[in-house]
């Protein structure tokens, strides 16, 4: 995890995220401005959940420990009330997409618990990144 190098199991990881919003915010028609300002929040909220649920697995610390051990606190989970609430405005459809936020945050968190044991910061930018991708598709689908 701490190689900077990109191989082609990164790229192809690039290369189907990035397919994968752009498939969902090209079939987004209405509420296309609400979306791309409700969902990357909504990706940024699973950093807190991630961090306040899982602990930090790098042995030798890195420079994220303290960071993650400062952060553990419930007020720190109240910033995501923000694109939940904000997302209740499109009726029916946003408690879908919340529901959908939640699965994708618990499967992907349960993964890495049951896979690695906890989370880095890189793990932290994967969950991002799959939330955000998943969520465009969803919005995108009309649900």
């Amino acid at each position: 995890m701490k190689d900077s190098r990109v191989g082609t199991m990164g790229i192809l990881a690039l290369i189907f995220v990035l397919g994968t919003k752009w498939a969902g915010l090209s079939s987004l028609h209405e509420y296309r401005a609400f979306y791309l300002i409700i969902i990357p929040a909504y990706a940024r909220g699973t950093f807190t959940i991630a961090i306040h649920f899982m602990g930090y697995i790098r042995p030798k610390g890195g420079t994220a420990r303290e960071f993650f051990a400062d952060n553990k606190n419930i007020a720190s989970l109240g910033w995501l009330s923000v694109p939940v609430a904000f997302s209740l405005w499109l009726g029916f459809r946003g408690i879908i997409l919340n529901g959908v936020f939640i699965g994708i945050v618990m499967l992907v968190t349960l993964y890495y618990k049951k896979k690695l044991g906890g989370i880095t910061g890189d793990m932290l930018g994967a969950l991002g990144e799959v939330t955000e991708a998943g969520l465009f598709l969803f919005a995108g689908m009309g649900v």
